[in-house]
């Protein structure tokens, strides 16, 4: 049986570690809408330091949740 997070072309521990890390994604996620990360970005794109300030967070981080989301979905992060 395959999982959601496998694919027919993955080697087992490719899967396995798939499955191991999903976990972060959804935090990742959490940690954004918590940050209403959304919500600011409605109007368009904006700076990780401007989006920093709305949130109340600190670039850096906020840059490698941002990074660590767009990787997961396969999209660079260019925008921001």
């Amino acid at each position: 049986m395959m999982s959601p997070t496998s694919s027919r072309d993955e080697t087992p521990a490719a899967a396995l570690l798939a499955q191991a890390t999903a976990f972060q994604l959804s935090q990742a996620i959490w940690v954004a809408a918590k940050l209403s990360v959304a919500d600011h970005l409605r109007d368009g794109p904006m700076t990780v330091e401007k989006l920093a300030v709305l949130t109340g967070s600190a670039p850096a981080p906020l840059h490698r949740l941002l990074r660590a989301e767009f990787q997961a979905i396969g999209e660079p992060l260019q925008h921001l």
